[in-house]
């Protein structure tokens, strides 16, 4: 389905925009669509798709924006959409404080006339934030209002210690009329985007049934689909659909009894949903390392491509593929990045 084509050494990051690779080197270096252009900056930048285009961020807070003419944003921490999420720390009473904000690079200005002291989040349209730690999520105005806050400890405590209230470790997304997000106690949760209620509540606890909350094996990996609006999950062991109008489970297989020879030969690292895959990174029985590198069709049930990325010499020296950077699907292209700095690059093959 897909083989190496190139591997581009001292990578430090990369993004994808429109099917085209842009990365930044351990060096300092910029390269788009394989040109290198001058640094910006005095350390190695963080490329990002900023709605198609080329944002660069430095660790130190300060940002880019590439288009005709580039353009300098300070105190630049990442994006959200359309907007770049500004930090600003100020200190108060001997304690630092943080405000955020976010940019709109196409009217030049900030969105909220006052900074909010959360996180912020944008999900098909809304604004989320979080404070830190994140005990609680709130949804807020255009103008930075707030509208309703949802508190993690109206959960019931985490399942293995009755002293510890869940939190929230991430949002997954937005979907009918319900924010779809993980808590730090294994479950997912739906919360109201109109009046912050809890919706929903799914775990994999059996224990937890007693309050009125659903029981799953385990939902590990979560994603909310944007071709479907619905949400797909991949444990261990386990593949769950869940529908995000009904509020039930659609779907639900353990994948690794139904391929043994194929997926089920590897102890799963990390997945990525793409459409209708999701591709994984593993480490296949009677190895150590993560080495191998496969995309798995739910829809089929099958793995479609398995592929040993990193050989016995590499694993001798020290390498193995990076956790952080499940292989990513662009156009015919197929990227995997490795501990060593190193992005392989594979191009799916033409059908004869």
């Amino acid at each position: 389905m897909y083989k190496r084509i190139n591997t581009i050494n001292n990578v430090f990051s990369f993004t994808i925009i429109n099917d085209d690779l842009s990365y930044t080197t351990t060096n300092g270096q910029i390269f788009i669509e394989g040109k290198e252009i001058p640094s910006f900056f005095n350390s190695t930048c963080y490329p990002m798709n900023l709605q198609g285009k080329l944002f660069l961020w430095d660790s130190s807070g300060q940002g880019a924006i590439l288009d005709k003419k580039p353009e300098l944003i300070k105190n630049a921490i990442g994006i959200e959409g359309r907007y770049v999420v500004t930090r600003l720390l100020k200190k108060e009473n001997g304690k630092y404080i943080k405000d955020y904000n976010l940019y709109d690079h196409i009217k030049k200005e900030n969105l909220f006339t006052q900074p909010i002291n959360k996180k912020i989040f944008i999900h098909n349209g809304l604004f989320l934030t979080h404070p830190f730690p994140k005990i609680s999520i709130s949804r807020v105005s255009e103008t930075g209002t707030p509208l309703w806050q949802f508190a993690f400890s109206q959960l019931a405590p985490v399942y293995w210690d009755a002293n510890t209230p869940d939190t929230l470790e991430k949002i997954i997304g937005v979907a009918h009329g319900n924010v779809w997000l993980t808590t730090d106690g294994g479950r997912l949760v739906a919360i109201n985007i109109n009046t912050g209620e809890l919706t929903k509540v799914f775990t994999r606890s059996e224990e937890e049934q007693i309050h009125g909350y659903e029981c799953t094996h385990g939902l590990g990996w979560v994603y909310l689909n944007p071709n479907d609006s619905h949400i797909h999950c991949m444990s261990s062991f386990h593949y769950y659909k869940i529908n995000t109008k009904t509020l039930s489970v659609d779907e639900s297989y353990q994948y690794k009894e139904l391929e043994p020879n194929g997926i089920g030969q590897f102890g799963i690292r990390q997945t990525l949903l793409q459409g209708d895959y999701f591709t994984y990174l593993g480490v296949k029985q009677g190895e150590s390392q993560i080495r191998w590198a496969g995309i798995y069709d739910y829809k089929l049930r099958k793995t479609v491509w398995l592929h040993c990325v990193i050989s016995d010499e590499e694993v001798k020296k020290g390498n193995r593929l990076n956790i952080n950077h499940p292989p990513k699907m662009a156009g015919n292209k197929l990227y995997i990045k490795d501990v060593k700095h190193n992005l392989h690059v594979f191009e799916k093959e033409a059908l004869s």
